[in-house]
């Protein structure tokens, strides 16, 4: 009996002391955690859709003598594999023949593509049913998506795709066309962009800036004139106006290794650190190429800003001065229009009036948005006639750190006459 109860006692003695550590190790862990450092966060990338083009395939092989459209008809996938959706954008198909034979018209155009959502995909039949018939031969399709270079994805290489088929005669072997076979494609030919430079390097906004983009035949034939393009947004997408375009003039035909400058120039009223500029070249894909990769870059860049206060609009002349006419004995009120020709914000500010024959006085002049402007009310009074010269100021104190710091002041020119008729 004593040795049963010996047992128990035990038991409960180590029960105890394990309750004792466990609630020792919580507390430690508890003052560790708590004497961590929090996580610092930091923002994640930019969220951009990735369109890409599944490999298409037919539903039935061509066959010579069908009707285009009717029992051979294509499946083109549209997919959106990024983490953002994309917009409506435009499909472009084109058709190469490889052996002599001229293209059914109906297999190139351009299909409307929904927006898509991000995973998400969308399929087309292509092509609608028309009254031409395949001819044998071996043909070569080119899939592109957002042809036109409307969506800003996170990658921009793999929007074409490509399906190259073969059409049989009756026999099952390719009839032997009597014309003469059309040249091959042009696969020695490699059109790029070279690099992309800007001036000024450092804008601030309201800004202009030049671009230059060096363009380079790197290939091994003499290439036709394509077009380009040249596209400027926001990172964070809140351009002034979205992303826009800015024309740029045509590449013209380039003999290899020869070099050619696209330039444009335009005025950027976005601020932010990750303001981007593209160009692209063969923008509507008509030029088959060694590598078709290299036909566009991007450049990143920031554009800062400063307020500019000045007594003046920047859109119409400068004045000289600010003149006025008063009447001895009696206050002249004058407002004075403080204007911020900046893109951004000014800080309220300071403006002081001195000159002969009035104490100086200083007027608030209150934040004033890009490109507005502010009245202030001033009044004045002399007892005799005379020409009075009156020194305006703005930000007097120096609180804005402006773009131009010199042009801040300007005359008031007061005529003061004789006293106004009927006064004591």
């Amino acid at each position: 009996m004593f040795k049963k109860q010996w047992v128990v006692f035990a038991g409960l003695v180590m029960a105890i002391a394990l309750m004792n550590a466990s609630n020792l190790n919580a507390a430690e862990n508890f003052k560790l955690r708590k004497s961590q450092p929090p996580s610092l966060k930091t923002p994640g990338p930019v969220k951009l859709p990735d369109l890409f083009i599944k490999t298409p395939s037919w539903s039935a092989p061509p066959k010579e003598g069908q009707t285009v459209g009717t029992a051979s008809i294509l499946n083109i996938v549209v997919a959106n594999k990024g983490i953002a959706s994309a917009k409506a954008h435009k499909l472009r198909v084109s058709c190469t023949s490889l052996t002599g034979n001229s293209c059914p018209t109906s297999l190139s155009g351009v299909l409307a593509v929904a927006p898509l959502s991000a995973g998400h995909s969308m399929a087309y039949a292509w092509p609608s049913a028309s009254a031409e018939k395949w001819k044998p031969g071996k043909y070569r399709l080119k899939f592109m998506a957002d042809y036109m270079n409307r969506v800003q994805e996170s990658s921009e290489t793999n929007n074409t795709a490509f399906l190259t088929f073969t059409v049989l005669s009756k026999t099952g072997l390719i009839k032997k066309m009597r014309v003469k076979p059309a040249p091959k494609p042009q696969l020695n030919t490699d059109l790029q962009v070279v690099s992309i430079a800007m001036s000024p390097t450092n804008p601030v906004a309201g800004q202009a800036v030049k671009f230059v983009a060096v363009v380079k035949n790197s290939g091994k034939m003499k290439t036709p004139q394509v077009e380009s393009l040249f596209t400027f947004w926001d990172t964070h997408g809140s351009t002034s106006g979205g992303r826009f375009y800015s024309s740029s003039p045509p590449v013209p035909s380039l003999m290899p290794e020869q070099t050619f400058n696209i330039e444009t120039n335009t005025t950027f009223i976005t601020l932010g650190d990750d303001v981007a500029v593209s160009i692209k070249i063969d923008r509507f894909d008509k030029l088959d190429e060694i590598n078709e990769t290299n036909n566009e870059k991007i450049k990143y860049f920031s554009v800062q800003c400063k307020p500019e206060l000045a007594l003046y609009d920047y859109t119409k002349p400068k004045p000289a001065n600010i003149w006025v006419d008063a009447h001895a004995g009696k206050d002249v009120k004058v407002t004075v229009w403080v204007y911020n020709n900046a893109w951004c914000f000014s800080k309220a500010a300071k403006l002081s009036v001195t000159g002969n024959d009035i104490a100086p006085m200083t007027i608030n002049i209150p934040p004033i948005n890009p490109h507005q402007r502010v009245g202030l009310p001033i009044a004045l009074k002399w007892e005799t006639a005379g020409i009075r010269n009156c020194k305006l100021k703005v930000d007097a104190t120096n609180t804005n750190d402006e773009s131009i710091e010199n042009n801040n002041e300007m005359d008031l020119i007061v005529s003061v006459l004789g006293e106004w008729p009927g006064t004591d």
